[in-house]
This record gives structure tokens, C-alpha cells and sequence, in this order.
């Protein structure tokens, strides 16, 4: 884990699927032209006994790049909560929201 972040970058991807993938990937290349200290943070929460994917798949993204952090729990609230837990993990010194 790199300390003294400058940026993290919370996504919130309730039942995004795979449609996350491309999504995240633009976003890291063009953090990557600002600076080369960051952290995207995935927020995979999901409703009990639903069939969203989206928690696998971010889990399975994280495995392989360490740049990306991921949240998956199933839900208390809707995006507010989902909100709160993804700036409640951020290392960095700025915070960026994608919704």
C-alpha cells in the first residue's frame, strides 16, 4: 500500500456487471496523465440474494492491479451509504466521487 496519496477516486458501481470494466479502465488512464499517486476505489455493494455480478468482477480486477481497492457488502442504505463507506477507505489527499 503507498502511503501519502494525492488522489483517490471512489466508483460506485451498484450492479454495473461488466459494463464496469471499460469504465474503469478510461478513468485509470486518464488519472494515470495527472499524477501516478492514486487509488480507485470500487464500491461493489450489493442487496442480499440478488444476481449482480458486480462484486466477482471488481473483486477479480483488484486481484490483478493493486491501483484498484474494492468495497463489497451487502447493502445498509442505497448510494448515500454506498457513498459513505467508499470516502471512509480513501488514503488520498484529494477525493473524487464517480457515480
Amino acid at each position: 500500500m503507498q502511503k501519502n496519496l494525492k488522489l483517490s477516486i471512489v466508483v460506485l458501481c451498484y450492479r454495473s456487471e461488466y459494463n464496469i470494466i471499460p469504465f474503469i479502465e478510461k478513468v485509470k488512464t486518464i488519472v494515470k496523465k495527472l499524477t501516478h499517486s492514486f487509488e480507485i476505489i470500487l464500491v461493489a455493494n450489493y442487496m442480499e440474494k440478488s444476481d449482480d455480478k458486480t462484486a466477482a468482477i471488481v473483486n477479480e480486477i483488484a486481484k490483478n492491479d493493486s491501483v484498484y481497492k474494492t468495497i463489497c457488502k451487502p447493502k445498509k442504505g442505497m448510494m448515500g451509504w454506498d457513498m459513505k463507506e467508499g470516502l471512509a477507505r480513501c488514503k488520498g489527499d484529494y477525493l473524487c466521487v464517480i457515480d
